[in-house]
């Protein structure tokens, strides 16, 4: 049977019956007021958007318990927009100047807005259609003065849909909510994020002819791995799936054997598997994974999802928690990486055409020494407890470097007159911008390790947002120049003398694994999940001959070149 293709937005495989969910359109009558009930109109709108932002923290605190940090700042974006001063303008110039009901102007604006967005090709927020149209319809909804509909689901179901918002998706019960099927939405989307986070098996893009064809209650089949649905399957194919099914779960109990695994080298060199992590909430899916440590502890969210700066005790706390439970493992503490699309109310931002490009990561700990401090010396502190060690990011030049290095030895020395007990942790860096790997072999002498952010060097050296769908495709870390830029790194590790540690998406790439091994990086750190596949690659490439691949996977011109000689070597 042929199934409906779609775009396979998070993995996995499930089985059940259809539950549509309706689309809502907000309706309202243009409505003429009087001029004196226009002040009354935008108090109105402000009292929603209050409201509105209330309800974005509580939700953005719900995920961030039960989710992850990371995944939470989905929500920190939505308040921003929220308090948006051209929104507010707007829609008070709609109002006053067209004598209309603050439903009629915000409708207006968020329609405007979303179709802005959705047409922008260099902006972040290019796909963030939907989270524009979410936000507009909380408003809508507090003005309205109705309740958000959480239709209580009883039994386990498909869920099927034409779009989904990140607020619904977060409301889900995931006990009941078996898979997701949806006419809009991009791999790329905060829907899809989130769908991936609560590891529901979901397939977006499919179009609004091919959800039309489900009937309540149809039988379906999602397969998020190949971007397939199944409506009303025949039992051939349900049968087949079924089985695919069972050796899926097979293939996760095979993976077991190497959760205590320790690799090593020939010349007895260990190679470590280490966990991307974003609060205390990651901890316990990296430990049943076996992580061999936590390579990357961003430590954003306990910036985001407040309204002041955290104090030194308040984040030692925190570091300390983490450290001791993790026991000896390595624990890599980046210092906050906030800017671009993390941008906390309680600090200023300057207007920024592409703020990915502006103020942020170590540019913003440099320009606020003293909140740095704060969070240097807490780290510090933490050290005491375990194996600890602190990662700048997003450096491009070695003064960067040497400054946050000098307001750590302040740091220290403060705490030290003041008798408190701290450890002594290696200072390293993110190799994630085409300066640091031109730089590389002098940034070498200034710290203890490197680590390679493969997002953010991918998006810098090929000039591609990964979030615009046009040109989502040459968003690749197989790209030769990356390679090359990756293997120049990781030959400075090796002429210092130093670690070379990896961390992004393509450090679990199982087809990319022989090669990160054969240049020499012995540490790979990568979202929980993917951590006893990777082993299992590891254990597999460790101790063979690698310098072949090598020599022809940096002499190849073409991606497509590299992937296919890669596929074929596996």
């Amino acid at each position: 049977m042929e199934g409906n293709q779609g775009t396979a937005a998070s993995p996995g495989i499930a089985i059940g019956q259809a539950l549509i969910q309706e689309r809502h359109e907000f309706q309202f009558v243009q409505k003429d007021i009087e001029e004196a009930e226009s002040e009354l109109e935008i108090k109105r709108f402000y009292q929603a958007i209050a409201e509105g932002k209330e309800d974005v923290k509580d939700l953005r605190h719900k995920v961030k318990k039960e989710v992850g940090a990371q995944e939470s700042e989905i929500f920190t974006t939505h308040i921003q927009i929220m308090n948006d001063p051209e929104f507010h303008n707007l829609v008070e110039k709609i109002i006053r100047e067209e004598q209309v009901t603050a439903e009629v102007a915000v409708q207006r604006v968020i329609r405007n807005f979303a179709a802005q967005f959705a047409e922008m090709e260099e902006s972040y927020i290019n796909a963030r259609e939907t989270d524009i149209k979410d936000i507009g319809d909380r408003i809508l909804r507090l003005l309205q003065g109705m309740e958000l509909d959480q239709s209580l689901i009883e039994d386990e179901v498909i869920l099927v849909s034409y779009e989904l918002t990140p607020s619904e998706i977060a409301r889900l019960d995931t006990n009941r909510v078996m898979g997701i099927v949806l006419a809009e939405g991009s791999r790329t989307s905060h829907t899809a994020i989130l769908a991936r986070s609560l590891e529901i098996p979901t397939v977006v893009g499919l179009g609004a002819e091919v959800i039309s064809q489900i009937g309540q209650g149809d039988e379906l089949i999602v397969d998020g791995d190949d971007g397939l649905i199944f409506i009303s399957p025949d039992e051939k194919t349900i049968s087949n799936y079924k089985k695919r099914y069972q050796e899926l779960e097979l293939r996760e109990k095979e993976l077991e054997k190497y959760k205590d695994m320790k690799l090593e080298r020939k010349d007895g060199r260990r190679v470590y598997v280490n966990a991307n992590i974003g609060g205390t909430v990651d901890l316990g899916p990296m430990l049943a994974r076996g992580a061999d440590g936590i390579g990357l502890f961003r430590t954003e969210f306990l910036f985001l999802d407040r309204d002041d700066l955290p104090g030194e005790e308040e984040q030692f706390q925190i570091y300390k928690e983490v450290v001791e439970k993790v026991g000896d493992r390595p624990v890599v503490i980046r210092t906050v990486d906030i800017g671009s699309d993390k941008k906390p109310e309680y600090l200023e931002f300057p207007e920024e055409i592409n703020p990915a490009m502006g103020y942020r990561g170590i540019r913003i700990s440099l320009n606020n020494k003293d909140f740095f401090k704060t969070q240097l010396r807490a780290i510090l502190r933490a050290s005491k407890f375990g194996n600890v060690k602190i990662m700048y990011p997003m450096i491009s030049a070695i003064e960067e470097v040497r400054n946050a290095n000098s307001v750590l030895r302040q740091s220290r020395l403060e705490l030290l007159e003041e008798d408190v007990e701290i450890g002594d942790p290696e200072i390293g860096i993110m190799i994630e911008v085409p300066s640091a790997v031109a730089m590389v072999r002098e940034l070498a002498e200034e710290v203890d390790f490197l680590s390679i952010g493969t997002n953010d060097l991918v998006q810098y050296t090929l000039a591609v947002d990964r979030t615009n769908e046009k040109i989502k495709d040459q968003f690749t870390p197989y790209h030769p120049a990356i390679l090359r830029m990756i293997t120049r790194v990781a030959a400075a590790g090796r002429e210092f003398d130093i670690p070379v540690a990896m961390c992004g998406e393509a450090a679990g790439d199982k087809l990319l694994i022989p090669f990160w091994l054969g240049i020499g990086i012995d540490q790979l750190s990568m979202s929980p999940v993917s951590i006893l596949p990777a082993k299992e690659t590891i254990n597999k490439w460790l101790n063979r001959d690698k310098t072949e691949l090598i020599q022809k996977v940096l002499q190849m011109p073409t991606v497509a070149e590299i992937q296919y000689y890669l596929s074929r070597r596996e």
